[in-house]
This record gives C-alpha cells, sequence and structure tokens, in this order.
C-alpha cells in the first residue's frame, strides 16, 4: 500500500522532480502555492502522510515504531514505484523532519533540499507546549492540543489564514493518528541530536518566516557551524512561509534549485 500522491508534469523536457512534504495535520494542498511557478521547470510529486488527507488507510498509528523512519521509507517506496531515482525535496515544517531523515538514510535520493519552516531544535516554550501535549493527551481532545498548538507556533494576526487552513485540516486527522504523530515531534530532539543533523551534506536551504519565533533562532544557531546550509529569512512571515508569502517563497527556492542541476 502507497501514499496518496499526485502528480503534475512539466511541459520542460527532461525536467527533475520535486516531490513535496507537508506539514502535521495537513495535506498536499499545503503546497497549492507552490504547483503553477514550479510546474514550469520540475514535474511534481505531492503527497499525503499517513493517515493525512487521501491517504486514509495507511496510518503511522497502525505501525509499531512511531518513529521518523516509516513515513521516510513511505516516500522512498512511492520514488521506486514512479521510478524517480532522485528528486529535489521541499518539505514545510514536519515535511522538514522527514525530509532530514530521508537525507540520513537514502542521501543519494536527494539533489537538495527546501526547508520551509524548517526544525532543528525547540525553544523552552516549545519543549513546554510538547510536555502540556504530552501529560493532557489522554484526557483532553486532541484538537484542543492541536489549536493551542497552532496559535503558539502561528500567533500573528497577519498570518491568520495559513493557521486556520491548518486548523481545519487537522480537523481530519483523528485523536489517535495525531498522537501517534505527536510522539514523533516529541522524541524528535532526543533521536537525532544536533550533532547527527550536521551530518547531512547535502545542499540546503532552510526558508524562514521572520516572525518564526519558535524554530527560527535555533535554525539561525545552527547554520552558523554548517557550510553545506544556507538561510531566507521571508519579512512579514511565519512559521508557514510558503503560504505568508507564496510569490517570495517560490522565487528563493526555484533559484536554489536551479543550483544544483543534474547532469543527465
Amino acid at each position: 500500500m502507497y501514499l496518496y500522491h499526485k502528480i503534475i508534469k512539466s511541459n520542460k523536457l527532461n525536467a527533475e522532480w520535486v516531490i513535496m512534504v507537508h506539514a502535521i495535520g495537513s495535506n498536499h494542498n499545503n503546497f497549492k502555492k507552490q504547483i503553477s511557478e514550479f510546474s514550469e521547470n520540475y514535474n511534481l510529486l505531492l503527497l499525503d502522510l499517513r493517515g493525512h488527507g487521501m491517504t486514509k488507510n495507511l496510518l503511522l498509528s497502525d505501525s509499531k515504531e512511531k518513529i521518523l523512519e516509516v513515513p521516510a521509507k513511505d516516500i522512498i517506496e512511492l520514488m521506486d514505484k514512479l521510478y524517480i531515482e532522485k528528486a529535489h525535496f521541499v518539505g514545510i515544517s514536519l515535511g522538514s523532519m522527514v525530509i532530514s531523515q530521508i537525507a540520513l538514510t537514502n542521501p543519494e535520493r536527494i539533489i537538495s533540499m527546501v526547508l520551509g519552516g524548517g526544525i532543528v531544535r525547540y525553544v523552552w516554550k516549545g519543549r513546554f507546549l510538547l510536555f502540556l501535549g504530552k501529560l493532557t493527551k489522554k484526557f483532553i481532545p486532541y484538537m484542543f492540543t492541536y489549536t493551542l498548538f497552532a496559535y503558539a507556533v502561528i500567533p500573528n494576526k497577519k498570518h491568520k489564514i495559513s493557521r486556520k487552513f491548518f486548523i481545519e485540516e487537522a480537523k481530519k486527522l483523528g485523536t489517535k493518528e495525531f498522537l501517534a504523530w505527536l510522539n514523533i515531534i516529541e522524541t524528535f530532539e532526543k533521536t537525532y541530536p544536533i550533532d547527527r543533523i550536521k551530518m547531512i551534506s547535502i545542499p540546503k536551504i532552510y526558508i524562514m518566516g521572520e516572525y518564526d519565533h519558535m524554530f527560527l533562532p535555533p535554525v539561525k544557531k545552527y547554520i552558523e557551524k554548517n557550510e553545506n546550509t544556507e538561510i531566507c529569512i521571508l519579512p512579514n512571515c511565519g512559521h508557514i512561509c510558503n503560504i505568508d508569502d507564496s510569490y517570495e517563497f517560490n522565487r528563493v527556492a526555484i533559484q536554489f534549485m536551479k543550483n544544483y542541476t543534474v547532469q543527465y
């Protein structure tokens, strides 16, 4: 059984592939503002992770292990099925975690990495919210916890469109599946110490919102000592910067990927 996916072919001859990995509670529509511009130069593979969107019969909660290797393996299996040897990867939030896992286990499948609202570490507020979520998950409805997270991560009124999108989509996830994905997020720092993430030598860029107060500070600190990493901070944007300013996100991402074209 494979992840639900949608393929958009470019009219460009020998176009490379871009695989897009969405955030928790979302689905492939996370990238609807990228499709038009990206498909001018690239073939696109959009997918729904386990339990998200149209992937209804393949659940993370049914897996014996709730670890990042599971969604990473799902994507590699999908690439094999579609005969995609390697691709550029674009991820948002949780998607950046999944892509980082693929980079550690299957680096030969990745040309470059574009990590929007990328996550490498949590600030103290993030750790507190995850602790609170773990503490209350058995007796508080998951949508209360998710909504609390959404407002903490995306607090600015300017970004209410992206916040509303994620809250509405998360309603389709269900309690059991949300808690399975929450387990991955809770254990990310322990499972992926910063030294392990620094082992990734694949070209990558973090595209971060100026107001992404939860995840921007750790990323800025991380890239100081990583030669293979770039950062672009988008003004007036929050955590979900590909929605907040799709024009600038698209411009930066496409320009970056063009620097790492595979010669056939």
